[in-house]
């Protein structure tokens, strides 16, 4: 009989500790950006498992009531979701980390980025470790060979000319068959040979009529999307890089007369 007391005195009093232990507590606390400190207004704060959840204030700042042995999860654009276990706790405070999309997984398009399965058009991206192996001076001439349905012809030979790029084959016999090239954004009518390739992150080529789609006319040739390189959270890294190109004739220079010669022979 006595065993009998103490096993239902030890089930009462685990589940009098198991009920205590689920009881509804008050939770507050501050969510902050892990990398600045800042703290994140209008945050989501959900208690999992349930539709139950509030956001942050201005400043930051949550309070909610939630189980105590339930987990709460944070959610923010451009933040990566965190789940914390309440544990009794009364005040949980809480660093987020930015979230950071792979460059593959995005192409650069004309209002902004989009993610590559999204977008149903027909681009290409030229990241920047792949221009670092090509030893150029020009823009142009990192894109001989690097993506399919685009033409590059050497032009001149001179060192620091560039190529001419022709996307998809030739438009028209009189109007010129050249892309579109737009910088971080903006439409760039200036001289190609003027942007440096190692300033350059990645590239984006439009190669169909969704180019026509985001730029109208002025895309019909394709367009080449340039985005360049911006600075980086990190130690300082200098890197130095240069370049010697050298012209010369294949054959001996012809023997020519001079202006007395000239002169001679009239």
């Amino acid at each position: 009989m006595k065993s009998v007391k103490l096993l239902v005195s030890v089930l009462l009093f685990v589940f009098s500790a198991t009920v205590m232990f689920a009881q509804d507590i008050k939770v507050s606390g501050t969510v902050k950006d892990a990398a600045t400190g800042e703290t994140i207004p209008f945050a989501f704060v959900q208690i999992k498992g349930t539709q139950q959840g509030t956001s942050t204030d201005v400043n930051g700042v949550y309070a909610l009531t939630a189980p105590g042995n339930g987990t709460l999860v944070f959610t923010s654009v451009g933040y990566t979701t965190q789940e914390i276990a309440v544990n009794n706790r009364g005040i949980i405070d809480v660093e987020m980390s930015q979230e950071t999309v792979a460059l593959d997984d995005v192409l650069v398009v004309a209002y902004g980025t989009a993610k590559k399965e999204s977008f149903t058009g027909s681009a290409e991206v030229i990241k920047s470790d792949k221009l670092e192996k090509r030893t150029v001076s020009n823009v142009t001439k990192a894109l001989d060979g690097m993506t399919t349905g685009v033409i590059t012809n050497s032009g001149s030979g001179q060192p620091g000319a560039g190529s001419s790029v022709v996307i998809r084959g030739y438009g028209s016999l009189n109007a010129t068959t050249s892309p579109l090239y737009v910088v971080d954004g903006i439409p760039y009518d200036g001289s190609i040979s003027a942007i440096n390739p190692n300033d350059i992150e990645s590239m984006t080529i439009i190669k169909d009529a969704s180019a026509g789609a985001l730029y109208g006319a002025r895309g019909a040739n394709g367009v080449v999307m340039i985005n360049t390189k911006r600075g980086k959270e990190g130690a300082l890294n200098v890197q130095f890089k240069a370049n010697w190109s050298l012209a010369s004739r294949a054959i001996a220079r012809y023997e020519t007369m001079n202006s007395y010669e000239w002169a001679e022979d009239l």
